[in-house]
């Protein structure tokens, strides 16, 4: 691949995760004043401490940015935006590692997609799915590295504990992520057609061993056991796939959400069979991600349409490994010049559409946050600090388990005198 075009694509890469972190901060309170996020910024607030819940402990990474604001008496707003953005700052990281020190172009470009093409409302609440995917594409770029020298004994014992750390974080952060990174060692063994990699075969069965045992300790009455099925449901649940809610949610938006990434893995399938006869490696993929929709379709409860779509991040990130394959592949060839400026073109107008989805699912989100507005404003009105409300005041769309939490974050940032929930 010329030089010029490798540098052009991982300055894509950065635009569009710049792109990324300035969403994340120009839409701070429509991501962080609702739900989930709403309720672990308070915790942050009120504890000045880690938030791990459910045990999810890697989510330490997730909370040092509006922890330093807090510890540096920021205000609120301030604290908002320093949580809303340190998941892109994250993310960015992980993009800079895999690009300049592990020299992976590809497991950066795997990122850039990944958080693109399959998100629309997911943008707008932080998911434990998205953190572990993104280290896993991590766990990939390590795993890939060839140094220009040889490790000494220190450092290759640095490196190996640099992985183990990286394989940790990933797998231990929700076990969807940790399916993908079974997936991703798959594609990588049969690419490299390195059947005797004892090493990525030990990763793969600590994965599965790691993912049983989640499941085997998981109580089915617990917050994370209550949104899978039981066992003795999933044979009745494949008789009657046509009416799981999960798989018939993805198939109402695979004109929609979904085409990009749909268009991007078929594009890549379509490389692999007719023009490299790649047959195994299309093989593999086209049932590991069959597989996985299945098994989502047959595992998963179902939820709100927000809460639906971290489901199919996995998604996203298994059609994104297909097509930055097809993208090096073809650019490695040494086209013509307007063939490769086509190629980055592809590359630049499929990020653009998961751009444009985020900003089209904001609209949704600032409506969201003009409702907790006009509430805080009423309270205003009030003499008194705390209220209560009927449920059959809330006939929006939208969920407010969290909107006491909520209306303290919003009094706080708006009416710091006057604190009402």
């Amino acid at each position: 691949m010329p030089e010029s075009v490798h540098k052009s694509i991982a300055y894509i890469g950065h635009a569009f995760m710049l792109v990324l972190l300035f969403f994340s901060l120009y839409f701070c309170n429509e991501r962080m004043l609702h739900t989930d996020n709403a309720f672990c910024t308070f915790l942050l607030l009120n504890t000045e401490d880690f938030v791990f819940s459910h045990n999810r402990y890697p989510l330490v990474i997730t909370q040092l940015l509006p922890l330093l604001a807090i510890k540096l008496n920021l205000s609120v707003q301030a604290i908002v935006a320093a949580y809303s953005a340190n998941f892109y700052v994250l993310y960015y990281a992980c993009f800079l590692l895999c690009l300049y020190v592990f020299k992976n172009v590809r497991a950066a470009l795997v990122i850039v997609f990944g958080l693109l093409v399959a998100t629309k409302e997911i943008f707008f609440l932080q998911t434990e799915i998205c953190h572990g995917l993104v280290f896993v594409c991590l766990f990939y770029a390590w795993n890939n590295y060839l140094p220009e020298q040889p490790f000494g004994t220190v450092k290759k014992g640095l490196y190996y504990l640099l992985g183990a750390v990286i394989f940790m974080v990933a797998v231990t952060f929700h076990p969807f992520a940790a399916l993908f990174l079974i997936v991703i060692i798959g594609w990588d063994i049969i690419e490299r057609k390195n059947y005797k990699d004892l090493f990525s075969y030990g990763v793969v069965f600590t994965v599965l061993i790691m993912s049983l045992l989640k499941a085997k300790l998981t109580p089915p009455d617990s917050y994370e056991g209550s949104f899978y099925k039981q066992t003795d449901t999933l044979f009745d649940t494949l008789l009657h796939l046509p009416a799981s809610y999960t798989l018939r949610f993805f198939l109402a938006r695979i004109v929609d959400v979904y085409a990009i990434p749909t268009a991007m893995l078929m594009a890549g399938l379509v490389w692999l069979v007719f023009k490299t006869k790649q047959y195994l490696l299309a093989g593999y993929i086209t049932l590991a991600t069959v597989g996985y929709l299945l098994l989502v379709a047959v595992v998963f409860k179902g939820d709100s349409d927000l809460m639906m779509e971290r489901i199919f991040l996995v998604f996203g990130f298994m059609a994104s490994l297909v097509f930055v394959h097809f993208v090096f592949k073809v650019l490695e060839q040494n086209q013509p010049t307007p063939y490769r400026l086509t190629m980055l073109l592809a590359v630049v107008g499929c990020l653009t559409g998961g751009s444009l989805f985020i900003l089209k699912a904001a609209t949704r989100y600032k409506t969201r946050l003009a409702i907790v507005s006009n509430q805080s404003a009423l309270l205003q009105q009030q003499s008194g600090s705390k209220f209560y409300s009927t449920n059959d005041k809330f006939t929006y769309p939208y969920s407010f388990w969290a909107n006491s939490c909520e209306q303290l974050l919003y009094s706080a940032i708006h009416y710091p005198s006057n604190l009402k929930t």
